[in-house]
């Protein structure tokens, strides 16, 4: 009798580990999930106007080309007719390589900055104090650029990305002849193409992000 005992409690393991569903009513068991596809997961994104999917099917918002992403926005996408999120070139807010960054030890092109070099930043109340460098970024050029270069009254020629971050909130590309920029006036403005292979910025610590590039107070566009 103890050996039928031992061959019923056997029988009933092997049954439980058996992957067939039990007969009668139940819980319904687990779906297996589908191998990732990401063109089905594309095809069967429901994306309204202001969200856009991305290859594996993950519905977000498109950032396009901005100053800096706000959290839960896409960098560098745009949302195509299709609903699908389209990479975008975005060299369109740094500055070129040899812009000259003021600094305590003389004007420092920004692609030689480093995290840490002391650099020239402004306080909350607008005094210029000196900081560090605490970010330092680059972006490649992937597609045909070009940089405004506005001439000052003073003589000042500054040179940045059109949606580069102006010290008043604007951006450089919004700014025309006759409009005020860091104490003077603009004079001439003009487009040119871009050579270099990268765009540059800084974020210099402390509450404002600004610095100054060919002596032109700007702000950073790598503010969070």
């Amino acid at each position: 009798m103890k050996r039928a005992f031992m061959l019923a409690a056997l029988a009933l393991l092997a049954a439980c580990g058996e992957k067939t569903p039990p007969s009668g009513p139940g819980p319904a068991p687990e779906p297996t999930p589908a191998p990732a596809d990401a063109a089905a997961d594309v095809a069967t994104c429901a994306a309204d106007e202001g969200h856009c999917c991305m290859p594996d099917g993950t519905v977000v918002v498109p950032g396009g080309c901005q100053p800096h992403f706000p959290d839960g926005v896409q960098p560098n996408v745009e949302r195509a007719d299709d609903g699908t999120c389209r990479e975008i070139p975005c060299q369109l807010r740094c500055l070129p390589a040899e812009a000259r960054i003021a600094t305590p030890r003389g004007e420092v092109a920004v692609s030689a900055l480093r995290p840490g070099d002391a650099i020239w930043t402004v306080d909350a109340a607008g005094a210029r104090v000196e900081g560090r460098v605490v970010r330092v970024a680059s972006l490649p050029v992937v597609a045909a650029h070009a940089i405004v270069e506005h001439t000052l009254a003073d003589g000042r020629v500054v040179r940045a990305s059109a949606g580069h971050p102006d010290a008043a909130g604007g951006t450089v590309g919004a700014l025309a002849v006759g409009q005020a920029l860091d104490g003077s006036s603009i004079t001439a403005t003009r487009v040119v193409p871009y050579t270099g292979t990268h765009t540059w910025d800084v974020l210099p610590d402390g509450p404002t992000g600004r610095y100054w590039s060919d002596g032109v107070l700007l702000g950073s566009t790598l503010v969070p």
